[in-house]
């Protein structure tokens, strides 16, 4: 009996039709890298568009203080990472911001500066400022890699309330965490 070329095609694509039909092993993926669930120092930031604002500034808010306070007492308590004030020792950043549609705050700036020609001269200005901030209205939280906000985070999320009561974006966080070290322990002893 001869077979042609066509039935020959004709064959191979039903086979390989029912084999993508077939359920592929499913692989699972960590949640977040695994560079985060191994990172041993965290810093709190804002999350802002000014990537050197810090919780020490005037710009923040009563509610971004108190989202920094309430995920400051939970990184402590859970005791996963050491929490450090300085981003530039930190192995990872836990970004925050609560939500809010906008916010507009006015101020008094100072700011020093080198003047054009010559000689040089430093000049001091002091102005009113105003600053202008939109975002989400949900809480956010991110994770950043090092001391770098300014590329993607690895981690985000949002949640209507996820920075207030009990914490849930920090508790989603903490699972995440979990998850990708269980799924290292199981690759490194199988």
């Amino acid at each position: 009996m001869r077979v042609t070329t066509a039935k020959r095609t004709v064959l191979a694509c039903a086979i390989c039709g029912i084999a993508l039909a077939l359920p592929a092993e499913k692989k699972e993926h960590a949640p977040i890298p695994g560079t985060v669930a191994v990172a041993r120092y965290v810093a709190i930031v804002p999350l802002s568009a000014d990537s050197h604002l810090d919780f020490f500034s005037d710009r923040l808010t009563t509610e971004d203080r108190a989202a920094y306070t309430a995920v400051d007492r939970e990184l402590r308590s859970w005791g996963h990472y050491m929490v450090t004030i300085d981003p530039q020792q930190a192995d990872i950043l836990i970004a925050i911001r609560p939500g809010r549609l906008a916010t507009v705050g006015t101020g008094v700036g100072v700011g020093t500066g080198v003047g054009v020609g010559y000689p040089r001269r430093t000049t001091t200005t002091i102005g009113p400022r105003t600053d202008v901030e939109v975002g989400p209205a949900e809480d956010t939280l991110a994770v950043f890699p090092s001391h770098d906000r300014d590329s993607a985070p690895v981690w985000i999320h949002t949640e209507h309330n996820g920075l207030s009561g009990k914490l849930p974006l920090m508790k989603r966080f903490e699972q995440d965490v979990q998850k990708t070290e269980d799924m290292l322990a199981k690759k490194k002893n199988p």
